[in-house]
């Protein structure tokens, strides 16, 4: 299980230095919306100007973010192993003692379009960049609840890889 997390804001203008500085594990991707668009890709491809909210994520950890007020975002970081640059968010680990997880995993399948280099998602009809040429993948992550009320207090991806119909339900 997960035993780091910190939260921080960060201004718009602070956000390139940021990034800049962020080493992002591989292989990660990033989950990024705007008020009309939102997109799933290779980390690598993602600008210095984030969407309004997002989550960057690898098996190591998730960073998601969102904006807070004209100015600024609030970032949150979960995972095992803290990324360079994320030692300055502020730490509450400690709100991670007790917690119990419940793996989880979101099957996609879809249809490769060449001129566009990606998968038009069949459930969720957007172009997605899929991490195999296989028409099926899973995105896999956890929830964090609290034992006694049940209820979850986090969510990870973790992520995506080749769907794989061992110990799945196959008419999911």
């Amino acid at each position: 299980m997960d035993s780091i997390l910190r939260w921080g804001t960060l201004s718009i203008e602070g956000w390139p230095s940021f990034w800049e500085a962020l080493h992002i594990p591989e292989p990660a991707w990033a989950w990024v919306e705007d008020e009309a668009a939102w997109q799933l890709t290779p980390a690598a491809e993602i600008t210095l100007i984030p969407g309004a909210r997002g989550r960057l994520f690898a098996p190591q950890g998730e960073l998601r973010w969102r904006k807070v007020g004209p100015e600024d975002f609030r970032l949150v970081f979960l995972g095992s192993e803290l990324w360079t640059s994320l030692d300055r968010l502020t730490d509450a680990s400690d709100e991670l003692q007790g917690l119990q997880v419940r793996p989880f995993t979101h099957r996609l399948w879809g249809e490769w379009t060449s001129g566009f280099s990606a998968w038009i998602e069949q459930r969720i009809p957007h172009h997605l960049k899929y991490p195999t040429k296989g028409r099926f993948i899973e995105l896999r992550g956890y929830t964090l609840h609290d034992p006694v009320t049940n209820q979850v207090l986090f969510q990870r991806y973790c992520e995506l890889g080749p769907w794989s119909e061992e110990g799945s339900d196959a008419a999911v």
